[in-house]
């Protein structure tokens, strides 16, 4: 379920270094809301979305355009890896309500379990490939058309987008 921003606040250290208390403020700030599982009334999960911006990492962030929603830091305890209980229904139903009504989410090649649980889902479509390429300590950023025309793209961090 979509959990408060107080609920947020009240369980996060549980989660370690996967969440803290600036990105908390900061994400509820830009109003992005977090999709949390709980298992037997224990918060074991979650995942974020945002309607405007988010971070990505290494000074990086994303932008997109509506009727998109940006599906973005997703983490599950260990414990219940594997048992496929990430279920982003309630967040979806909430999305949907607010005229966001596509999902668009950016998956490292290199995190093969979370690719492997994207592509088993029936709609899954791929727009495009982001290449972030490094050259002689200067970095580029490579966006195919497809994500081009729905107007995703990662950029330089950008103050006015917290």
């Amino acid at each position: 379920r979509i959990l408060t921003q107080q609920e947020v606040l009240e369980g996060y250290t549980a989660f370690g270094k996967h969440l803290t208390f600036d990105f908390i403020e900061s994400a509820f700030s830009r109003g992005d809301i977090c999709n949390g599982v709980l298992v037997d009334g224990q918060w074991v999960g979650f995942d974020w979305r945002s309607y405007t911006c988010a971070p990505h990492g290494d000074g990086l962030w994303v932008r997109f355009k509506r009727p998109y929603r940006y599906g973005y830091k997703g983490y599950v305890m260990p414990e219940y890896r594997g048992l496929r209980i990430m279920d982003t229904t309630a967040s979806d139903a909430y999305c949907i309500s607010k005229g966001f009504s596509r999902t668009v989410l950016y998956i490292d090649l290199k995190n093969l379990p979370s690719l492997k649980n994207n592509l088993r889902r029936d709609f899954f479509e791929r727009y495009g490939f982001v290449f972030i390429l490094r050259l002689f300590g200067k970095r580029y950023l490579l966006h195919t058309p497809g994500l081009k025309k729905i107007g995703f793209e990662f950029y330089e961090h950008d103050p006015d987008c917290n």
